[in-house]
């Protein structure tokens, strides 16, 4: 009995030690699972709150391209043009269009200040221009051509606007007429008289813009030219510049002043009086008592009619079409 009572004991203390090993396990593996637990659980930091400064949009700039209302300007440019023109004068003369040609340069000077969605600028330009004009045979009793060069200098006030693919452009201006010389040539040959005395046909010719010394039917005319060397006109043209450069225009010089020469006219009248009193001198009185001749009447008559004489207006007009250059 005894040895089965401790057997007995010895089972139970095995049994005993079996399951506390076991409870032992349990708990050191609850135990890691915690641990393991806490080390992979993400640590979320703490959110501050932050405040939110508004800030100011930046002001767009407009592309003064794209702006309707906007004014685009050009700077200092130089230019150069040629062309054509068709000449004639007007007032007290009968006369015909006459084809020429001009060149010449000019600059285009920005003044800052904008008119019609356009800007304004000053264009001085210096021309050379040779013209010629028909004059009817009323004029000097036969049909000729005066052919002469001239220098103008005008100053225009200038309109640019950009408009498609270039600037169209308006200007308008006085302009100072310098002449540099010129003929008058007729155009059928008429009978004069050399001075050898001998009668012969040939094309007269007369200078414009200078004493004539050659003249020997008319003293007045070599001793004064026949028109002025100055004088001074109007000028209004339009036209555009391509961006290219390429620069086309077209206008019209209206002339202001008197081309003729009093001068000569002054000393034709006083030729004429000279002639006049001659002419009494020889008739001795009989005009009084009526005992002149028909010969003699109508050399008095037409004396008469050619004293105080009046100098004639005379201003030339021009139209011109020019392609030029502005860079």
């Amino acid at each position: 009995m005894k040895k089965k009572y401790t057997m007995k004991k010895i089972i139970l203390a095995c049994v005993a030690a079996i399951f506390s090993l076991s409870f032992v396990n349990a708990q050191e593996e609850v135990a890691v699972e915690e641990v393991e637990i806490t080390s992979t659980r993400e640590v979320q930091p703490e959110v501050q709150p932050v405040a939110i400064i508004p800030q100011e949009e930046p002001e767009l700039q407009a592309d003064p391209a794209l702006v309707m209302d906007s004014v685009i300007t050009r700077p200092f440019m130089l230019g150069a043009a040629a062309g054509v023109n068709m000449t004639s004068y007007s007032g007290d003369v009968d006369a015909s269009f006459g084809i020429g040609f001009q060149f010449g340069i000019s600059c285009d000077a920005p003044i800052g200040v904008n008119l019609f969605k356009g800007y304004l600028s000053i264009n001085p330009e210096l021309i050379f221009a040779y013209k010629t004009v028909g004059l009817d045979a009323n004029v000097l009793g036969y049909e000729s051509t005066d052919r002469f060069w001239s220098m103008n200098v005008p100053v225009h006030a200038k309109w640019n606007k950009s408009m498609g693919p270039g600037f169209l452009w308006v200007a308008a201006g006085p302009m100072l007429n310098v002449y540099l010389g010129g003929t008058n040539k007729s155009k059928l040959q008429v009978e004069v008289i050399d001075n050898k005395g001998e009668l012969k046909k040939e094309h007269l010719e007369m200078l414009l813009f200078q004493a004539d010394p050659d003249d020997l039917a008319n003293d007045y005319i070599r001793d004064n030219a026949l028109y002025n060397i100055l004088g001074f006109s109007l000028n209004f043209k339009v036209g555009y510049d391509f961006k290219s450069g390429l620069s086309v225009s077209a206008g019209y010089q209206l002339g202001l002043s008197n081309m003729t020469n009093k001068a000569v006219y002054n000393d034709y009248n006083k030729q004429i009086d000279e002639i006049n009193k001659e002419l009494m001198v020889n008739l001795n009185g009989r005009v009084e008592t009526g005992e002149l001749t028909t010969q003699e009447k109508d050399a008095l008559y037409k004396e008469e009619a050619m004293s105080n004489l009046a100098a004639p207006v005379i201003r030339n007009g021009s139209i011109f079409l020019t392609v030029g250059y502005v860079f």
